[in-house]
Formats: structure tokens, C-alpha cells, sequence
């Protein structure tokens, strides 16, 4: 399991989106139960407060799946959402959640440091 955004591995094998929405563009698998609701990302973009938004995705998200079948499920996926790399996502979330839980560091792809990698989250 990695991560990543749209723009830079629409043609990457492996990928599959974990976003409410899709590029039109991204002909990929979608894995809509690690998609974060309308709602919440209306809400953050509204309001930029990072601190709910991930408090309100662990609960309603992540609280409700299992970390060790989502493992299993993407193991040799990469997770796509819109963010670049050096900005606030879900994806992170979902990769920091992935190693709190499993003890499983998920990369994403093409970057190296691990510490800053959390330090947007």
C-alpha cells in the first residue's frame, strides 16, 4: 500500500480512489468506504478547521471499518485522492490510521521522509 494524488499517478497501475469524487479522467477502481462524506469536506473547506475534520473522519470513517481488512483489501494498491503530497488529506489519514493500527508505515509514492509526511496531518 502507498499513497498518492490524482494528478500525478492517473496511470498508475494500482491506483484506486478513496475520494467522494473522481476525475472524469480517472478510469480506476474506487474504494468509496475510505471516501470522506460531502459534507465533511464542504465543511472543511468552509471552515479550514483540520483538527475536526479528522476528528469527524476517524468517527464516522474509520471508526466503522476494520484497519486489518482494509490492509488486506488495498495491500498492493495506491491510494488516490486530490491533495498534493505537502498538503492536509485524507489519505494520510488513512496511512497514519494504517500504522497505528497494523504498525504499517504506507509511503507515498516518491517520498522518502516519513516524519514530514505526518506533519501535515
Amino acid at each position: 500500500m502507498k499513497t498518492s494524488y490524482f494528478a500525478k499517478s492517473k496511470k498508475t497501475e494500482g491506483a484506486v480512489s478513496i475520494a467522494i469524487g473522481t476525475p472524469w479522467w480517472a478510469q480506476m477502481p474506487k474504494y468509496v468506504e475510505l471516501a470522506p462524506s460531502w459534507e465533511m469536506v464542504q465543511d472543511l473547506k468552509a471552515e479550514g478547521n483540520i483538527e475536526l475534520y479528522t476528528e469527524r473522519f476517524y468517527d464516522q470513517i474509520l471508526g466503522k471499518l476494520s484497519a486489518e481488512k482494509v490492509y488486506i483489501d488495498l495491500e498492493h494498491a495506491i491510494l488516490l485522492c486530490w491533495e498534493k503530497y505537502d498538503k492536509f488529506c485524507h489519505r494520510r489519514l488513512v496511512a497514519q490510521w494504517i500504522k497505528s493500527e497494523l504498525g504499517i508505515f504506507v509511503p507515498e509514492i516518491d517520498y522518502v521522509g516519513e516524519d514530514e509526511l505526518y506533519a501535515n496531518i
